[in-house]
């Protein structure tokens, strides 16, 4: 235009103040440069807000993730079924323990989103509501799966402590019916001979008894804990308190029988250390009373008055014996029935020993007086003998003086002769009592049988026979004399 003008010779266009062409392209590139800025800065937003649409899109596929996982955690924690014995409650902990790791490797993740989320605020997402909304839903359920979690736990370990009672009770109800095995195992009166050894092991066994009473009371009253109503979390009981108390009611009533069998063994021990002296006793008494059976039966007679005698005196001495020995079999005999009404659990058997013992002790009487009887009847046999060789000795002693042939030198000395002959005579007259004694009181001393032997017949009759000759050789020699006198006196 200007060109134009100074062609024309026209005063040249002059455009006002900011007009002009520099103006004009300065203001040009300025458009064109804020263009191309406006141009980066839409770009940038695009990418920002694919960005951002793409953490929103990574924050819901996590958060799904994440909600998955933690709704699945809560059912698995949502069960307060551990099982009914400890093995159970700690495959239960470990599970719990696996999960709290996994929890706590979880938060991190979850810290993750947490961030993308607060990203996502901080960059005015625009549809941040719903991310928020998410964001709340997924931190609801965290922190009721560590609410879950955190019960979980108070539980199991209430049903953990509540289990290793339970498993301490088991074990002292095993120790007890363990005792009580040993308790009814033996057959005591196989074994009264060893009741000693055996009251030494049931001392043992009562020590053991002590020391399950004290665990005993101390399982007891850590399983009344839990009969509390204030013992659960939140209402949570690890077991019905029926359950504890039956629990209870059984190991009460066992070791109460443990109690009672103890008690009845120790009764039975008594006894058999008692049967076992009695036995001993009896024995003695038994052996005692075979060995003077075995004496008293011996077949030694004597073989005449002096070794009968002595025979006599012997057994004189054991019927002494047996007499002080009856006063200890009568003690021995009134301990066996004494044992036999306090309902020993041996009573047949010691009645069948005092039967044997009394059976014994009646035959030892009996043999007794059955020696003594022989002894005796022996005794007058020889006696007997000896009386009828007394006699046949005096009778001797007088054959000689009856038999004599001496009559005197005269008249003087053959009345003396006559004298003395009739004091022999009256001493041969009164000798007859003697005689019939022997056949009468010695005789009747005898058996029938012992009177009636042919031996005493003999012996009687012989001494008879010879009484009679001395009577009669008396007789003639008082005759003799007296011729001799009459013959003295016509020859002087």
């Amino acid at each position: 235009l200007q060109s134009k003008e100074r062609a024309n010779q026209q005063i040249p266009y002059q455009p006002r103040e900011g007009k002009m062409i520099s103006d004009i392209n300065r203001a040009w590139e300025n458009l064109e440069r804020a263009e191309h800025e406006r141009e980066l800065a839409l770009r940038e937003e695009i990418l920002r807000q694919e960005r951002l649409e793409q953490l929103a899109t990574k924050f819901n596929r996590k958060a799904g993730l994440r909600e998955k996982w933690l709704t699945d955690s809560e059912k698995l924690v949502a069960s307060d079924q551990f099982g009914t014995d400890l093995a159970s409650v700690e495959a239960a902990f470990k599970k719990q323990e696996a999960i709290q790791t996994d929890i706590a490797a979880f938060e991190e993740r979850l810290q993750n989103i947490m961030a993308i989320a607060n990203e996502l605020r901080t960059e005015d997402y625009h549809d941040y509501a719903t991310i928020e909304a998410r964001k709340k839903n997924v931190e609801m359920h965290w922190e009721y799966l560590i609410s879950l979690v955190t019960k979980r736990r108070q539980c199991l370990e209430l049903a953990y402590n509540l289990q290793r009672v339970f498993q301490e009770m088991q074990y002292v109800f095993e120790w007890i019916s363990d005792l009580k095995w040993r308790l009814k195992s033996d057959d005591i009166e196989k074994y009264i001979m060893s009741a000693d050894d055996l009251l030494q092991r049931h001392s043992l066994v009562e020590a053991d008894i002590y020391i399950i009473d004290e665990r005993l009371k101390r399982a007891i009253s850590d399983a009344d804990e839990y009969l509390n109503p204030d013992a659960n979390i939140d209402g949570y009981r690890p077991a019905t308190p029926e359950e504890i108390e039956i629990r209870i009611h059984n190991l009460q009533k066992s070791y109460e029988e443990l109690i009672e069998l103890a008690r009845k063994r120790r009764d039975l021990l008594e006894q058999a250390k008692g049967l076992s002296k009695f036995y001993s006793d009896v024995g003695d008494a038994e052996l005692w009373i075979d060995e003077k059976q075995q004496t008293m039966t011996s077949p030694d007679m004597g073989h005449d008055v002096n070794t009968t005698d002595s025979l006599l005196g012997k057994h004189k001495l054991v019927e002494n014996d047996m007499n002080a020995r009856y006063g200890q079999l009568e003690a021995l005999t009134n301990q066996g029935e004494s044992m036999v009404k306090q309902g020993h659990f041996a009573s047949r058997k010691i009645n069948e020993r005092l039967d044997m013992l009394k059976l014994k002790w009646d035959n030892l009487i009996q043999i007794s007086s059955n020696r003594a009887d022989n002894l005796k009847q022996t005794h007058n046999y020889y006696q007997f003998f000896s009386d009828a060789d007394d006699i046949d000795t005096w009778m001797l002693d007088m054959l000689k003086l009856v038999s004599s042939e001496d009559i005197g030198r005269d008249e003087l000395s053959a009345q003396a002769l006559l004298k003395k002959h009739k004091d022999t005579q009256d001493i041969l007259d009164n000798y007859r009592q003697t005689i019939d004694n022997l056949k009468t009181s010695n005789l009747q001393t005898l058996t029938i049988e012992k009177q009636n032997s042919p031996d005493v017949q003999q012996r009687l009759q012989s001494i008879e026979r010879r009484y009679t000759e001395l009577l009669e050789l008396s007789k003639l020699r008082k005759q003799k004399l007296q011729d001799a006198i009459r013959l003295s006196r016509l020859l002087a």
